[in-house]
């Protein structure tokens, strides 16, 4: 050590905490690898201020000289963040110098100095810190196992090809040693790197490990493994079956649980259709579950019958479950329109009805015309299953609807079953094809059918009145011609009735009202109702 580095040094023993730090860091930019230099770091930072603490931990990772290590391990212990940062840093540019040194003291390390030293080793990277993070994952250590192995996974993406290979084949072998001997933190910790590394070629190997003979905690976390490794890839059927065997009842709930969450996740392969169908008879609703949802990405008309069956299972989870499948299967069309053919329970129609709108455009058109046919026939007979079949008419054929709707509408009207064209007409109010003509029809009918009949109020939503008010304010409608080209429908009461309401309207309203009651005026006379007519007409200040 020269003269001027003995100032330097001498400074740093024994000068004010300016000139403390300003040799700190004088030493730390000569990066003077000096024993004694390194020493007088070391020393200064048991009493020195913290920004003189600081000083002192970066140049000591500056000059790098092993010397310095035993000085900077305490400080991974300390409360203050700012230096045990500080340490982290410094340990870790020390580079492979400071691998032996750490290695002999993890084990013996407290937890959060070890989760340190761990850190380190992982950011060094080289063949030795990664040999001491591998010698710690076979320690057997419940906590350091998973930490070593977490290191590891974290710096798994800067990796070389040829150093994951090296990693992963040591990490198989470990694997591969006998259930007895190999200490269970060991082999979780392994099937945890190897998930992480996302090889699809350690999957099998690892799937061993799920099975019969290792700890339940080792066989769970072989299954994530599996998943993670297999991670947006088609399972191949001898993974597949090797989950599927642990989804019966001779596994624990926990591994069970374990499988489904890893098999959700996972694309399966048509193939597993049959293993599905199978699961559909499990003893476990979750395992009923995840089989229904699962036929749904695969399909299948053996699929699509079975799940049609299970709309009528007590489970209301599997229910739910399985109406998402089917609305995902265009192939279970006709079997669902034949179940609402043959149904009578009206929960169970609205379910088939609500799957089926998914596949409104799938429905063949005769079939559709069939049901459309029926569908009308139910609204006549008053049945209340005809709802949900009237929602599988209008999302697949509203236009159909309206036709076969308006058709049966105009025979009914002819026999004056003014009744039955109401109940046909109705459904229309909540279509987009309910115009005016259809409108005035349904007006029509439902005048007739509720002439004189008590309670009923002319003022309520969906009257015949107020569907008679609406067609008086459409200027394109031509009201008055259609009045009187229904005369033979319309008697003098049902004159009367409209156009004594529409006259306390306004504007065009208010005139249709008028020549209403000048129609009824003119035709009775001086009878009661013509009276009448002709008192509203005064009463409203219109011309009698």
């Amino acid at each position: 050590m020269n003269v001027q580095t003995q100032k330097i040094v001498g400074l740093l023993k024994k000068g004010s905490p300016e000139h403390q730090m300003a040799a700190a860091i004088v030493l730390g930019e000569l990066r003077l690898r000096d024993r004694e230099a390194v020493k007088a770091l070391g020393q200064a930072l048991a009493s020195a201020p913290k920004p003189v603490r600081l000083a002192c931990v970066e140049a000591m990772g500056k000059i790098a000289l092993p010397a310095g290590l035993p000085f900077l391990l305490p400080l991974l212990e300390i409360e203050d963040g700012d230096t045990r940062g500080r340490a982290l840093e410094a340990l870790s540019s020390f580079g492979p110098k400071a691998v032996p040194f750490i290695s002999k003291r993890l084990m013996d390390a407290p937890p959060a100095v070890r989760r340190a030293l761990v850190t380190v080793l992982a950011r060094i990277g080289d063949r030795r810190s990664t040999e001491a993070l591998l010698s710690l994952i076979q320690a057997g250590h419940p906590e350091a196992s998973r930490e070593a192995a977490h290191a590891l996974s974290e710096r798994s993406a800067a990796m070389s090809r040829v150093e994951r290979r090296a990693i992963r084949s040591k990490v198989e072998r470990i694997l591969r040693g006998s259930a007895r001997k190999t200490h269970a933190s060991t082999l979780s910790a392994g099937l945890g790197l190897l998930g992480a590394f996302g090889d699809t070629s350690s999957a099998p190997l690892i799937l061993r490990l799920a099975g019969p003979g290792y700890p339940e905690a080792v066989r769970r976390e072989a299954l994530l493994a599996v998943g993670a490794a297999l991670k947006g890839t088609t399972l191949s059927s001898k993974v597949l079956g090797g989950i599927f065997a642990l989804l019966t009842d001779k596994v624990s709930q926990t591994l069970t649980t374990t499988a489904l969450e890893v098999l959700y996740r996972m694309e399966l392969p048509k193939g597993a259709a049959t293993q599905l169908i199978r699961l559909l008879d499990a003893r476990d609703p979750a395992v009923r579950r995840f089989a229904a949802r699962k036929l749904g990405n695969i399909g299948g008309i053996r699929a699509a019958r079975k799940l049609v069956e299970l709309l009528g299972d007590p489970d209301p989870s599997l229910r739910d479950a399985v109406a998402d499948s089917l609305s995902r299967m265009p192939e279970s069309v006709t079997l669902l329109m034949d179940d609402l053919d043959h149904q009578t329970d009206v929960h169970r129609a609205w379910a088939v009805a609500h799957i089926l709108k998914n596949h409104a455009q799938k429905i063949p058109k005769p079939m559709l015309r069939d049901h459309i046919k029926r569908t009308v026939d139910l609204l006549l007979r008053g049945e209340r299953i005809a709802e949900p079949w009237m929602h599988v008419a209008r999302h697949a054929g509203p236009k159909l609807l309206y036709s076969a709707l308006m058709s049966r509408a105009g025979r009914l009207k002819k026999a004056r079953r003014y009744e039955d064209v109401e109940a046909v007409l109705r459904p229309l109010l909540r279509t987009e094809q309910f115009d005016t003509n259809a409108r005035f029809e349904l007006a029509l009918a439902s005048l007739r059918a509720t002439a004189n009949v008590e309670g009923v109020s002319p003022r309520s939503p969906d009257s015949p009145l107020d569907l008679f008010k609406q067609l008086a304010r459409d200027p394109a409608f031509p009201f008055m011609q259609r009045i009187r080209k229904e005369r033979n429908h319309l008697d003098s009461e049902d004159l009367y009735w409209v156009g004594f309401h529409l006259a306390e309207g306004t504007g065009e309203e208010k005139s249709i009202g008028a020549e209403l009651l000048k129609m009824v005026a003119q035709k009775e006379g001086k009878s009661k109702l013509g009276r009448n007519a002709r008192n509203k007409l005064r009463l409203e200040g219109l011309n009698a």
